[in-house]
């Protein structure tokens, strides 16, 4: 089987279910990653420069293959919205240490 092509089989639909407020989502300017051998723990944050204040808006934690294929759709979004819109410029990486996440 090539990687382009899909493993045959019945595809099973799954009807996805969420709150209001998950739906609405949040915003995120920082993203802390971290591991352990059985899992990726992935903290999304808003961090405010004035005064230094940050709020810790989501924690994600998923197995390292899903981890792996996240990453590989996130990066071929990237490459299509590069090709839609133009290329996304690389910014500094702010100088903010978001300490303990509590």
């Amino acid at each position: 089987m090539s990687k382009q092509e899909k493993p045959k089989g019945k595809q099973v639909q799954v009807r996805i279910e969420a709150d209001e407020a998950t739906k609405a989502g949040a915003y995120c300017n920082s993203t802390v990653v971290t591991h352990t051998a059985e899992e990726f723990i992935a903290d999304f944050l808003m961090v405010m420069p004035q005064p230094p204040y940050g709020k810790l808006n989501a924690r994600i934690l998923m197995s390292p293959g899903h981890a792996k294929r996240f990453a590989r759709v996130l990066q071929n979004n990237l490459a299509r919205y590069e090709q839609q819109f133009g290329r996304i410029k690389d910014t500094p990486v702010p100088q903010v240490e978001p300490g303990q996440v509590h």
